[in-house]
């Protein structure tokens, strides 16, 4: 990388760009129906589901340190312009998933989100890592 203006165009900064977008939007889906849950007592669910909902629950606001720790390892506003890409990014998933009507399978995104959501922060934990290292590699970056 040559400058600060590249590390937000190397391809690290979109595959985090994305998978914070990616798990902002399987936590807000699974907190859609943990809500559903506390409303309505009368839905049955499998103790260890219920439980899986609930330790989700707890761990919603995580996506989120993958901007602070970037910008802490880069420059603070690369972290900040992380957040609104990951935002806009998050937002375009919102109206893909209401063009193609996948609110009526709520529940499978929910479901499906138990199982990505480890992948994704895994995935982004590495590209972290990644770019963080590359961008202290950086012989020009003068910060």
């Amino acid at each position: 990388m040559s400058g600060p203006g590249e590390a937000m165009r190397s391809p690290e900064f979109w595959e985090l760009a994305f998978c914070v977008a990616l798990l902002a939007w399987f936590f807000s889906h699974i907190e859609g129906h943990l809500r559903a849950l506390r409303r309505d007592h009368t839905i049955a669910l499998n103790p260890v589901l219920q439980a899986a909902i609930w330790l989700y629950h707890w761990f919603g606001w995580c996506p989120w340190l993958v901007p602070i720790y970037y910008g802490y390892r880069t420059v603070w506003w690369h972290g900040l312009v992380l957040v609104l890409a990951a935002l806009a990014l998050r937002f375009a998933i919102g109206v893909v998933e209401g063009g193609l009507k996948l609110q009526r399978h709520a529940w499978v995104i929910s479901m499906a989100g138990l199982v990505a959501i480890p992948v994704l922060a895994t995935v982004s934990f590495v590209v972290l890592v990644q770019a963080a290292v590359l961008f202290m590699q950086c012989a020009t970056c003068a910060f």
